[in-house]
């Protein structure tokens, strides 16, 4: 999960109409793309020309907020299938994270996925190598600059402004919405789980965020870059409250124990 990510979900979880009426319910879902390539960052993992696809999912009840990931991938078939998903709570110092593995994977192992418990503690600590990640790639766009394109486009009928932003490079397409009031809460709510924590390991994101989109308070809702071949587009939204099974995770994961756990 990056801050980036977390933003996008919050914003769209809180977008108008809903924020209009007050309420913090509702499941919006992106579809993301990527072609991996020389440049791509992480792409060493990956040959180039990899192909890979995901259907990222956020839904809030008022009290739990659940952040999904399906991945698909013509190119790793072996990988297509597998789904993450982390339900915060309200008011809670725990993160619960599931993983349900692949068909073929999930097979072999005897074993559909596990599930662990992780306090906010735990989960800064796990979280510092990707972090350190993050903040190389936030040093990398420091000097990136932004341009209002005067257009606007409807992603998942939700009309939008037009920017580019161009760094080292990669230029990037971006298709924002104001945002709303109602995310500025959900952001001081989510600080009660300490995410500040988790961002402190990333000290130039918000030198960053003020200096995007002419320092405006805007959510991009489709991102497209030309250097890692990512395209990041929300593709439907609900403003009723998710079906409760998304609030739980799946029955059969195996309990894994992490370390510091008790």
């Amino acid at each position: 999960m990056t801050s980036r990510h977390l933003a996008v979900v919050l914003a769209v979880a809180a977008a108008a109409p809903l924020a209009a009426q007050g309420t913090l319910v509702g499941t919006a879902t992106f579809h993301m793309t990527m072609h991996v390539t020389a440049g791509t960052p992480g792409g060493a993992a990956l040959p180039p020309g990899t192909e890979m696809e995901a259907e990222m999912t956020y839904a809030t009840d008022g009290r739990h907020f659940v952040m999904q990931n399906v991945m698909n991938s013509s190119s790793v078939p072996m990988m297509s299938g597998m789904m993450t998903r982390m339900i915060f709570t309200v008011g809670s110092d725990s993160i619960h994270m599931g993983i349900v593995m692949p068909p073929e994977i999930a097979a072999q192992t005897g074993s559909i996925g596990t599930k662990m418990d992780l306090s906010m503690a735990q989960l800064t600590a796990a979280g510092k190598p990707a972090a350190a990640l993050m903040d190389s790639v936030v040093r990398a766009n420091a000097g990136r600059t932004y341009r209002a394109l005067g257009t606007t486009a409807t992603v998942a009928g939700i009309t939008c402004q037009e920017w580019e932003s161009i760094a080292a490079g990669d230029t990037t397409r971006s298709c924002v919405i104001p945002t709303p009031p109602a995310l500025a809460a959900m952001q001081e709510q989510f600080k009660t789980f300490q995410s500040a924590a988790i961002l402190s390991n990333m000290p130039g994101l918000d030198a960053m965020q003020k200096q995007a989109y002419g320092g405006q308070a805007v959510t991009p809702i489709r991102t497209t870059s030309t250097r890692t071949g990512m395209v990041l587009e929300l593709t439907k939204y609900s403003a009723t409250a998710p079906d409760p099974a998304m609030m739980q995770l799946p029955a059969g994961l195996t309990v894994m124990a992490m370390p510091g756990g008790g």
